[in-house]
């Protein structure tokens, strides 16, 4: 009941993102279908041998930043492939995982868009320093993630950085890269940032590693509250989402601004064949958000049927969160039954978008050309898209 409940939530709060930016890739994820041979296929409800229910033959955008539908999947992958490189190492003896947070000083003043960049070249600057080159020899391969929160002193953007480091004992490997603070540092004033230690630079061992992968991802924030802060009121992406749902229009904008600056932006970064190395196979985020196991179809809508946003009657794809419950509870009788009602469960109705104005919006469209929105299905790509 708790994975449903969150899947709906993540369905609501997917529906506010399309509304704060219409133009992303967001705004049609799981809403608007695919095309086949030209024209618009219908709407799959699957079941998997597991008893999971998804969807089949609709959009997907494979944004980790932007989708909570799309990101809690990603992440959910992600993190077992973190997962699968520890027990790796740890197999392996004489290499040790360290946690390197890199972060800086940072105002209200900061666009996060000129932040994030300066922050990134800071790294590329420190990559380069003989200091790095020094211990590079040592370093079997790092995992990079970015993230970002705003608070009191707005935005903040940080790198966790897991480093694999060929030594004989966990305080040797971290006692390689604690000096490396004062490089940083240094490398911070010469991209117009700056920073004080120990918060701008620290280093943590394997226990902090394993806690940090297993917490990390969408999953887990999607499941807090936004009254569940950071340090300082710190909120991430999720929260203030969820908070400009719930009518924050400074929350709102904020989560626009981020959006703008983390498109197209790489959210965990593997150094160069450390993936082969543990046997993992490079796959994009769209694959991983499209990836889904064998299952059975228990029920097909057609175009008219998902789509239909008449007052009285609203198509199945208002109802999306609740269709899929019915599936795993009830199988195709449930579904038939959802389906058969008028209501709205995921988001707003054209009306209700046409009356919200939250920010800097473009026009919001809703697909009843078929024309429109539709999109050929990835080549290559699944069709069943969860």
């Amino acid at each position: 009941s708790k994975r449903r409940a969150l899947r709906s939530k993540r369905f609501r709060l997917q529906r506010h993102a399309a509304k704060l930016a219409p133009a992303e890739s967001v705004a049609g994820c799981k809403w608007r279908l695919q095309r086949q041979d030209g024209r618009a296929a219908g709407v799959g409800v699957m079941l998997s041998a597991e008893g999971r229910a998804f969807y089949a033959g609709l959009q997907t955008c494979g944004s980790p930043w932007l989708c909570p539908v799309c990101s809690a999947k990603i992440s959910e992958i992600r993190r077992g492939e973190m997962n699968h490189g520890l027990g790796v190492a740890r197999a392996l003896g004489g290499v040790v995982p360290v946690m390197i947070t890199l972060t800086h000083r940072h105002d209200r003043a900061d666009a996060l868009d000129e932040q994030l960049r300066a922050m990134k070249k800071g790294k590329q600057r420190l990559r380069q320093r003989r200091e790095w080159r020094a211990l590079k020899p040592r370093i079997a391969g790092t995992i990079t993630a970015t993230e970002v929160t705003h608070g009191e002193s707005g935005w903040h953007t940080h790198f966790h950085e897991i480093a694999f480091i060929q030594a004989d004992s966990e305080e040797e490997a971290v006692a390689l890269f604690e000096p490396l603070g004062r490089v940083w540092l240094t490398c911070l004033r010469g991209v117009g940032l700056d920073g004080a230690l120990p918060h701008a630079w620290q280093v943590q061992g394997a226990a902090r590693v394993g806690d940090y992968v297993a917490k990390w991802g969408a999953a887990e924030e999607l499941a807090m509250s936004r009254h569940k802060q950071g340090r300082k009121g710190g909120r991430n992406p999720w929260q203030l989402l969820t908070a400009s749902a719930e009518g924050d229009a400074a929350a709102g904008a904020l989560w626009q601004e981020y959006a703008r600056a983390f498109k197209g932006a790489r959210q965990l970064v593997w150094s160069p064949g450390l993936r082969a190395a543990f046997g993992l196979d490079a796959a994009a985020d769209g694959d991983a958000a499209e990836a889904e196991e064998p299952a059975q179809a228990l029920a097909l809508f057609s175009r008219d049927d998902w789509v239909r946003h008449d007052p009285a009657r609203l198509g199945v794809r208002y109802r999306r969160g609740r269709v899929l419950t019915a599936a795993e509870e009830s199988g195709a009788a449930g579904v038939a039954q959802v389906a058969a009602e008028t209501g709205d469960e995921d988001g707003p109705t054209l009306d209700q978008l046409a009356r919200e104005v939250v920010g800097p919006v473009a026009e919001v469209i809703e697909d009843d050309d078929p024309a429109g929105w539709d999109v050929e299905a990835r080549p290559g790509g699944s069709h069943r898209t969860g």
